[in-house]
């Protein structure tokens, strides 16, 4: 069966480097860590890694940008939703019928950012709890109801607001919608 990633994780300062001192049994849900031992008896992360929550149109332009600036950085996303870097724009055309799929509105697939700038999109997972001492986010699959923990060593979260609805007359009234995207 599938292992129960579990990582107990330690820092310490030695010769100007950041290590991390880490434990792991097993790998659950494709996470993997980057490592390899140092000669302190530590184990030296390669690659930085940048976890991103939140992969629509300010997430997904923050991985980019993140990629431009640090080309060896082990990037991360997690999409609540079934889709990443949709078009907002296009979302009243659709409403509209103007546009037959909402598939025609993603600009790029996660299989498309993975193969073109080496960022790792997991759409479909909830970002549960998040610890900024110990540098851990739990994650839920929501495709198999699995959950894991994640580390990271930046973290950024764009998830987006919620639409306000004004206290005005008329703004309960039927076919009266807000959009939150």
């Amino acid at each position: 069966g599938v292992g129960v990633t579990q990582a107990v994780q330690r820092r310490r300062y030695s010769n100007h480097k950041l290590y991390r001192k880490s434990v792991q049994f097993g790998c659950s849900d494709g996470v993997l860590h980057y490592s390899k031992q140092d000669d302190g008896g530590g184990i030296f992360m390669e690659k930085e890694r940048c976890v991103i929550v939140g992969g629509d149109a300010a997430g997904m332009s923050a991985a980019g940008q993140v990629r431009k600036r640090m080309p060896d950085a082990d990037i991360v996303v997690y999409e609540r939703s079934g889709y990443c870097s949709y078009s907002a724009c296009g979302m009243p055309y659709y409403i509209g019928g103007l546009v037959d799929s909402e598939r025609r509105l993603v600009v790029r697939s996660p299989d498309e950012f993975r193969a073109r700038g080496n960022i790792d999109v997991r759409v479909r997972h909830d970002v549960l709890a998040i610890d900024i001492p110990k540098r851990s986010l739990r994650v839920r699959n929501l495709e198999n109801g699995r959950e894991h923990t994640d580390f990271f060593d930046k973290l950024l979260i764009a998830t987006g607001a919620r639409p306000i609805v004004p206290d005005v007359p008329g703004a309960g009234a039927e076919g009266i919608f807000s959009l939150g995207t």
